[in-house]
């Protein structure tokens, strides 16, 4: 049960995190495009001083003024994974007490109560004075460097993980290796201080990672596409485009470097689309501009789909979504 809530609790951070930064900036030659959240789902990082706790909650509150959950109420439940925050050990609840300093990653659903509550996923605790307390990021790209690797976390930072980072096992990655690192994965990290390698902004010293399923990754610009590191060969009027600001891309190729295919019903003008397995994943109405899944509910496209040259192009946002994918950033 616990290891479903870790593997949730992954997800929720990456889609608050992952495309948000995702903005792509092509040569001055090509049209600019953005690729936005599609998703608003969030893991919202709340730390305070323990005022109050009891059974089942606890009370945070901290003198930031900008900050709008410094006075906050979280309810701790059996899912709740609670970590010292210096070892990354798993424990229990009750090592959380009054006065104690504490940070915490909730869901968004908070009541509108004041304080606000919301639901605990992740404790760190038993913070000593002055110490740098880990945080959760999303892994966007990994490339190796010199002796170790260097993992992107966001358009702007780059953490250098040393061959001899120490990687810290959880519930959903049971032996963790820096060579088994991808996009999409969550990692706690412990930074240290000092001169960093490569182009990183920063370096690891410790990690505990946390896996997150996905059914691979993708990458896209102008003229270029691949999956799961693997370029596509794209044929003439098969290439990415720009369109009103979108990157648009070929649906038919990223479904088959997937494993999977694609099958067109002339009546009904609807694209049935397999995975490898060759289950239905969903099926689009061109025409509409929808798709429907096992409900049948007819749902909307986030940009209406295009028809160039006999392929069908979508967004890289519904790509993303219907694919469940995620988006490598270079």
């Amino acid at each position: 049960m616990k290891m479903k809530r870790i593997v949730s609790l992954c997800l929720s951070f990456l889609l608050l995190t992952s495309v948000a930064v995702a903005a792509e900036t092509p040569a001055a030659t090509e049209p600019s495009y953005e690729i936005t959240p599609v998703t608003d789902q969030t893991m919202i990082r709340v730390w305070g001083t323990a005022v109050e706790v009891g059974d089942n909650r606890v009370h945070l509150n901290n003198s930031n003024e900008e900050d709008i959950y410094s006075d906050i109420i979280l309810n701790v439940g059996e899912e709740t994974l609670v970590l010292d925050a210096v070892t990354g050990e798993t424990v229990s609840f009750d090592q959380v007490k009054e006065n104690d300093v504490v940070y915490a990653y909730v869901g968004p659903a908070m009541t509108m109560s004041l304080p606000p509550q919301a639901f605990a996923q992740l404790i760190l605790c038993n913070i000593p004075a002055d110490f740098d307390v880990p945080s959760l990021v999303q892994v966007q790209s990994v490339a190796a460097c010199g002796e170790g690797y260097d993992v992107r976390v966001d358009a702007e930072t780059v953490l250098h993980m040393d061959k001899d980072v120490e990687l810290l096992a959880s519930e959903s990655v049971a032996e963790p290796a820096l060579e088994s690192l991808k996009p999409g994965d969550v990692l706690l990290t412990w930074r240290q201080s000092g001169e960093t390698a490569c182009e990183a902004q920063g370096t690891v010293a410790k990690a505990m990672a946390f896996a997150v399923v996905y059914a691979g990754w993708l990458y896209a610009a102008p003229g270029e596409l691949s999956v799961n590191g693997t370029a596509v060969e794209l044929a003439e009027g098969t290439e990415p485009f720009v369109q009103d600001g979108k990157l648009m891309i070929p649906l038919r190729l990223v479904v088959e470097a997937l494993g999977g295919k694609t099958e067109w019903d002339r009546e009904s003008r609807t694209i049935q689309v397999l995975d490898a397995e060759g289950q239905v994943l969903y099926a689009l109405n061109a025409d509409e501009s929808t798709y429907s899944k096992e409900s049948g509910v007819e749902l909307d496209l986030m940009v209406p789909a295009v028809l160039k040259d006999g392929t069908t192009f979508l967004v890289a946002e519904d790509v993303l979504r219907l694919q469940n994918l995620k988006l490598e950033v270079r």
